[in-house]
């Protein structure tokens, strides 16, 4: 098949097939086997930033549906969908006498985001599909080490804060500067900016007050004025917040001779905190 003509409102399809990619498939997963090559735009060298789909790129998807998996279809379409919008890539029949459905569409990568590509083979109306993303170009911070956040401050209860960090990775060229962004419900919180070097990673963080008790979401981006971020540094983050800790007076010694006072306090359970005591 020859390369595909993308239309400005066609945009990109790719698929991320290694470990630090978003690859996800429904339906029958051994209906279709997927891969994909990466060239630069520009050269048309291959693409040197691994896993990485940046803007601008060219990328060769090759689906393949072995004989035994086609049974009694006999014709294919594949789709895109960006933005709610849906666009027709390649269709086509099968070979009666081969029917191996063996193809590749090239396809330019013109627009940041999420996308899926899907293979809907027919009469039997079977389908499968892929996700991924493209990245802006030039991309500068991407995760350093494991993806994701940590949050630090439980056991929560209503009221306390918590803080959650994550570690980025300049790939650039340039020094830059990034904060980190919280939102749960109508509660945010912005993360003071971080300068980071060329080559280097730092830990950025930023803490939010969970007044309401429960199961809460907190989600969570890494931004900055002027740079490019890889969608891998956003995301949401699960935390449970119990009700507020109480406190309650277990005694009250009075010493005369002295003129003090022996107070014991219970604190209820979960995290140790500082209790203040002020006597009037």
């Amino acid at each position: 098949m020859r390369p595909a003509d993308i239309a400005p409102s066609l945009l990109v399809a790719a698929l991320f097939i290694t470990s630090g990619a978003v690859l996800a498939e429904t339906g029958d997963d051994s209906l279709v086997d997927w891969s994909l090559s990466v060239s630069e735009g520009a050269s048309g060298e291959p693409s040197i930033n691994g896993s990485l789909v940046l803007l601008g790129d060219i990328v060769d998807v090759n689906f393949v549906v072995p004989q035994e998996s086609s049974q009694e279809d006999e014709r294919w379409e594949l789709w895109i969908k960006h933005n709610e919008i849906w666009n027709l890539l390649a269709q086509g029949d099968f070979d009666e006498e081969d029917p191996t459905l063996d193809e590749s569409v090239e396809l330019g990568a013109n627009s940041t985001g999420l996308h899926e590509v899907h293979l809907r083979l027919f009469p039997s109306s079977r389908t499968q599909s892929i996700e991924f993303y493209v990245d802006s170009n030039p991309l500068d911070l991407v995760p350093a080490g494991q993806l994701g956040v940590a949050v630090r401050g439980e056991p929560l209860h209503s009221g306390d804060y918590a803080r959650v960090s994550a570690l980025v990775h300049n790939r650039g060229v340039d020094t830059i500067s990034a904060h980190l962004y919280l939102e749960s419900g109508a509660d945010s919180s912005t993360g003071i900016d971080v300068l980071i070097q060329a080559g280097s990673s730092k830990e950025l963080d930023s803490s939010i007050q969970l007044l309401e008790p429960g199961y809460r979401e907190i989600s969570w981006t890494v931004g900055g004025s002027g740079i490019g971020v890889s969608h891998q540094l956003s995301g949401t983050v699960s935390v449970t917040v119990m009700p507020m800790q109480t406190i309650d007076i277990a005694s009250v010694n009075h010493d005369q001779e002295s003129s003090t006072l022996d107070i014991t306090v219970m604190l209820s359970e979960g995290r140790q905190r500082d209790v203040e005591v002020t006597a009037t």
